[in-house]
């Protein structure tokens, strides 16, 4: 079990940021979009990783981490400290594009982020694991603007090395894949059925973390089925 709680110690976070970016309405149907950013914080305020109380608690005196007789983690405490100093820069791209057709309205959104720098307290962390340095997601859709919506969503998380562990695993392309379809019965119901990772991938292993992956980044489970009746009254 872990808990949260507050942290009296905490100083003020202080940041500095430069932003700044395009919007290009190509045409009616296609809008492109990009930014360019940096932030520069000093005290950042974070939440304390409980991967992180584990790896430091490796003679079991932590008082953050209670431990049974037989030395098994019975709870954690966590909160938020105060980290010395964080620079990050980046670049985010946004295209969305729109086709009417005689059979019904299709629709394409993309979604693409770069880190070129994500240093923290004189470290530099982009493209290392739990941290990657190319991210985004592509959504395909269709609607025959009546009854009938689907779609396809690519998750893209980017590789990732592993130069700050000894383990020499490291972090490849991984790719997700949700599909959709929903049919309006009637003004009052709505019935959607999808499957969640379509291709059954596997989470990248983290030898960091204590889960063996990092939960902030990938879902552990494998393909999934859902089924939802949404009804109004």
């Amino acid at each position: 079990m872990t808990y949260y709680g507050g942290n009296p110690d905490l100083e003020p976070e202080n940041s500095e940021s430069l932003t700044f970016g395009m919007v290009y309405d190509a045409t009616d149907n296609l809008s492109l979009e990009l930014s360019y950013y940096r932030y520069d914080y000093e005290n950042k305020i974070e939440s304390i990783d409980v991967d992180d109380l584990i790896a430091v608690d490796a003679d079991g005196t932590s008082s953050n981490i209670e431990r049974n007789s037989s030395g098994q983690i019975v709870s954690i405490t966590s909160g938020y400290t105060n980290y010395a100093q964080v620079t990050t820069s980046g670049l985010d791209f946004t295209a969305n594009y729109n086709l009417p057709t005689s059979i019904g309205d299709f629709g394409v959104n993309l979604e693409y982020s770069h880190v070129f720098s994500y240093e923290e307290e004189g470290i530099e962390w982009a493209g290392e694991l739990s941290y990657p340095d190319n991210r985004g997601n592509i959504t395909l859709d269709w609607n025959d603007g009546d009854k009938w919506t689907a779609s396809w969503r690519t998750l893209f998380i980017g590789s990732q090395s592993n130069d700050y562990y000894t383990s020499d695993e490291f972090a490849e392309n991984y790719f997700k894949h949700n599909v959709t379809v929903s049919y309006q019965v009637n003004d009052s119901m709505k019935v959607t059925a999808g499957i969640n990772n379509l291709t059954d991938e596997l989470v990248e292993e983290n030898p960091g973390e204590w889960r063996g992956y990092d939960d902030a980044l990938y879902d552990p489970l494998g393909r999934t089925l859902n089924f939802k009746v949404q009804a109004s009254f």
